[in-house]
């Protein structure tokens, strides 16, 4: 299995954001800073335990410098199950 690194596509398994599709921003020991550029912003990451995450797909993305709206952007085609994705 791969492991959850930084740039990787995560789906949240628990908590308020269970189902949520979130780009991981960094990795501090157990714990990811993961965001989706939407509800959860890059200037205010969520801190979540690497266990309430599994990963979307082998690939990543980068992560430095985005803006929230490139994020939005570049996790749109792993959105296509995700509830919460016609939120504004």
């Amino acid at each position: 299995m791969t492991e959850v690194k930084k740039g990787s596509v995560t789906v949240s398994e628990r908590g308020r954001d269970k189902g949520r599709i979130m780009a991981v921003l960094n990795v501090e020991g157990r714990y990811a800073l993961v965001a989706d550029g939407r509800k959860r912003k890059v200037e205010k990451p969520k801190r979540k335990k690497l266990c309430h995450l599994s990963l979307l797909s082998d690939a990543a993305i980068e992560v430095e410098g985005l803006t929230n709206k490139a994020l939005w952007k570049k996790l749109e085609p792993y959105r296509e199950n995700d509830t919460d994705s016609s939120e504004a």
